[in-house]
């Protein structure tokens, strides 16, 4: 019996110290750990480059109610990640799969099938701030720069 009310005072004292350690990890902004040569002007270029090249060779799905919901989402999310990109883009690809993607200059690619499987709005704000993760720390512009040769440390990683 003592047992069981020490087992139940250790779960009580975790759970009311979780706030407490959450609250310390939300002031935290991610590290950036390399540098690289794209501005934030070139990035937005590119993007807006990758993005033309998308819609003319892939079909894309045009639902207004969608896409505005989407980027709503998005938009609450990199306001509450204090992120530093405010130019999204997001598209709508009418594959059945669960993904996403994210290339530099703020475009974001949803696969329908995301939307058609998830169980609810939090699934889907989780693969979404995944993704602007990968935009924040510029991830898709590092691995360009590795493949290039441009960033040996990168590549040594």
């Amino acid at each position: 019996m003592a047992h069981y009310f020490k087992s139940l005072l250790l779960l009580g004292l975790a759970l009311a110290s979780t706030p407490l350690v959450s609250n310390a990890q939300a002031d935290n902004p991610l590290p950036d750990f390399a540098t690289f040569s794209t501005n934030a002007a070139q990035e937005y270029a590119l993007g807006r480059q990758f993005l033309r090249e998308l819609r003319a060779t892939t079909p894309v799905l045009s639902d207004p109610l969608i896409n505005n919901y989407l980027e709503n989402l998005s938009y609450k999310l990199a306001f509450s990640a204090q992120s530093q990109n405010q130019q999204l883009q997001l598209v709508l690809l009418p594959d059945r799969n669960i993904n996403a993607f994210a290339v530099m200059g703020g475009v974001i690619g949803v696969n329908a099938g995301l939307l058609l499987y998830a169980d609810n709005e939090a699934e889907v704000a989780a693969v979404l701030a995944h993704e602007l993760a990968h935009i924040d720390q510029h991830h898709y512009a590092r691995a360009t720069q590795a493949q290039s040769g441009d960033n040996l440390l990168y590549l040594a990683a």
